[in-house]
């Protein structure tokens, strides 16, 4: 008879289940804990090999989109942790840290991070991705003589054959009173329903709430035992153990419960991806501010709707394609620059538009719509990049062959597009064969800052080069296409821009240091009497609120990636200076005459300084990281002892866009009457 490997009962029973592979494993069921585990085995580490990555992790390095997704993952857990976390974290440890994810951010917040991944490969990647490294081992071959304030793992537990010496391994790395976080698949929940989901065969043991108890209680204070998403969490301290069976008990009729109901509950799934039935008891297990966010995300997903409907002008009489980020959900400033470049054109024409994400796939069926429009608008945006479309196809963020291209009959128009390649990218062959091919082509092309029109005619034929002239991003000239908005008012009001898409790039290293510089800035200015506000186009951007937290500072946060455009601009027109790594960040505020501070990762921000005549107020991250403080600091006074003059300079420089732009219209709605 076997023991269970939690309670040591041998009120156990064996059965067999099928797996997610699709065939049987053998498994011990506990009477007494519930606990499930597979029937011991011969060990084999397939963790340290990289067979694990290799073959359950898809690759053996981390992608692009699994390093986002790792990101996402990691912020989510953080602002859903954050109250058990330690104040004023001094060292921590993470088990199973994967590329370090989870301890970057732990890292933001001022905490010495150690973390151990077995697979050589992900640990190796955290210093290319957040230039702090790892050991790659298992828990067992770990070694130090510190001692953690906070010991963590997220779906680690599960993995290895002996739980018990897993706990008292990390019990003795524990200093004093430390905090043990622990996340796992919650057998209870059982993926809401599926137990062939459940049942895996790295997953050695199958957790309910009061085994997770029954084995923690035995070393550390249990503080907290619950549910995120269909896991099980526990948080516990390095103090004297308080096992108590009433305690164990209510942990079993508890998870029973939730067993039962979830059994009886029908599946609820729609497209395979969205489990109604998840959503549903969220709101009861996880007890935290989820159905805020269903409001919040119900309330957007019906005004982002009415925002499409109306943004086709169905009324209108002449039809024309606009290739661009036209919807909500996704970055704030990309779909103000899509709407702006659509204002722009509507000042002039009665238009129709047909709007298709630029990033789609060109089809025969695709090119054949497009042959039905009097016009095609491409913009507008960074549009010129390799990474965030990656094809074989162009190059760049619209996949169309030179071969699909020559089939289009309808004039192009590319227009505020930029060339927005990150330091380190590098244009390769197919992308200036694209490129060629594109302006070749189009009856129009403008680009949006001269920097971007500078290096596109470098990769140009000779005789293609004077076709790119200089049309400025829609966003700078927001007032002159929104006749209805308030005056600007004078206010106390500063905002605060990051961005974390690429930071290996953005930061060349040095992020924790650049983050601090600014943060101590804002503190800086918080003393002062100012009103932060934190802005975050994407919602991820405002995880520099770790680095404001960090230094105390006051601040309001805002994500503006839920707002209709027509909410950014009253948001913005309330902000006197906005401090901003985005180049939406910089041009939305100043269509909408705010004064800006360019904290800049990228050429495209210097570039567009320079196109209003105003670069002293760059401030360059990635250069002296040591004088950044001080040189937002001087930015932000110049623009309070010289009020007036980039008040009246500024508004020069947004008269000039619009009569370029206007002149610029008329020669793209002449191609229309040829």
């Amino acid at each position: 008879m076997h023991k269970c490997l939690i309670c040591k009962s041998s009120n156990t029973v064996t059965f067999e289940h099928e797996s997610r592979e699709g065939f049987p494993i053998e498994l011990l069921e506990c009477k007494e804990c519930k606990h499930i585990s597979q029937l011991p085995k011969k060990e084999t580490d397939i963790y340290t090999s990289g067979e694990f990555s290799e073959k359950y992790r898809d690759k053996a390095t981390p992608s692009p989109e699994k390093i986002m997704q790792l990101d996402k993952k990691a912020l989510k857990r953080l602002y859903f942790y954050e109250d058990y976390l330690p104040k004023n974290l001094k060292n921590s440890l993470e088990i199973g840290s994967s590329i370090g994810s989870f301890l970057h951010l732990l890292k933001l917040s001022g905490s010495e991070v150690t973390g151990i991944e077995p697979d050589p490969a992900f640990a190796d990647f955290s210093e290319h991705q957040y230039s702090f490294p790892q050991e790659s081992k298992l828990l067992e071959d770990f070694k130090t003589d510190k001692k953690f304030d906070l010991i963590c793992s997220f779906h680690v537990i599960e993995h290895v054959p002996d739980p018990e010496d897993f706990v008292k391994r990390m019990k003795a790395l524990s200093a004093p009173g430390g905090t043990i976080l622990h996340e796992f698949p919650s057998m209870e929940l059982h993926s809401w329903g599926d137990l062939k989901e459940t049942y895996w065969q790295p997953h050695l043991q199958y957790f309910n709430a009061a085994s997770v108890y029954k084995l923690f209680a035995k070393y550390f204070k249990v503080e907290k035992i619950g549910y995120y998403g269909s896991a099980l969490f526990v948080v516990a301290k390095n103090e004297e153990p308080d096992y108590s069976e009433s305690e164990f008990k209510s942990y079993k009729r508890k998870a029973a419960y939730w067993k039962s109901v979830i059994r009886m509950t029908p599946s609820l799934k729609v497209k395979k991806k969205i489990n109604l039935k998840e959503h549903a008891f969220r709101f009861f297990t996880e007890k935290n501010d989820y159905l805020a966010k269903i409001w919040l995300f119900g309330r957007y997903a019906l005004k982002e709707a009415a925002f499409v409907r109306k943004e086709k002008n169905k009324g209108g009489k002449m039809p024309v394609q606009h290739l661009t980020y036209f919807r909500g959900w996704e970055n704030a400033g990309d779909t103000i620059l899509s709407k702006t470049v659509r204002d722009s054109f509507n000042s002039k024409a009665s238009i129709r538009w047909q709007l298709n994400k630029v990033t789609d796939e060109v089809t025969q069926q695709r090119i054949e719509q497009f042959n039905q429009n009097k016009l095609i608008v491409i913009g507008g945006g960074g549009l010129f990049l390799p990474d965030t479309n990656k094809n074989e196809k162009s190059g760049w963020q619209w996949p169309i062959s030179k071969e699909e291209l020559q089939q289009i009959t309808s004039p192009i128009a590319v227009f505020a597009v930029g060339y927005n390649y990150f330091p380190g990218q590098t244009p390769n062959e197919l992308f200036v064969d694209s490129l060629n091919a594109i302006v070749d082509k189009a009856g129009f092309v403008g680009l949006r800052n001269y920097g971007s029109i500078e290096k596109v005619k470098a990769l140009l034929r000779d005789d293609l080069k004077e076709k790119v002239v200089f049309q400025p991003c829609t966003t700078t000239i927001i007032r002159k296409l929104e006749k209805n908005l308030p005056a600007k008012m004078k206010t106390k009001n500063v905002a605060v821009n990051m961005a974390f898409d690429r930071y290996e790039k953005r930061f060349a290293g040095k992020i924790y240091e650049v983050l601090d510089a600014v943060a101590s800035s804002m503190k800086r200015l918080d003393e002062q009497g100012f009103n932060i506000h934190l802005v975050g186009h994407l919602e991820r951007d405002n995880k520099f609120r770790i680095s404001l937290d960090k230094f105390g500072v006051n601040y309001k946060e805002h994500v503006l990636q839920f707002m209709t455009p027509n909410e950014v601009y009253h948001f913005y027109n309330e902000m006197e200076i906005v401090l901003g790594m985005r180049g939406h960040a910089q041009m939305i505020p100043f269509g909408l005459n705010c004064k800006i501070v360019t904290l800049s990762t990228h050429n495209k921000m210097r570039y567009f300084l320079e196109d209003i005549e105003a670069p002293e107020l760059l401030v360059d991250l990635r250069e002296e990281v040591n004088s950044i403080e001080d040189r937002i600091l001087t930015a932000v006074n110049l623009l309070q002892e010289k009020d007036s003059y980039y008040q009246e300079h500024f508004r020069a420089k947004q008269e000039e866009f619009a009569q370029i732009t206007e002149r610029n219209l008329d020669q793209i709605l002449g191609l229309v009457e040829k």
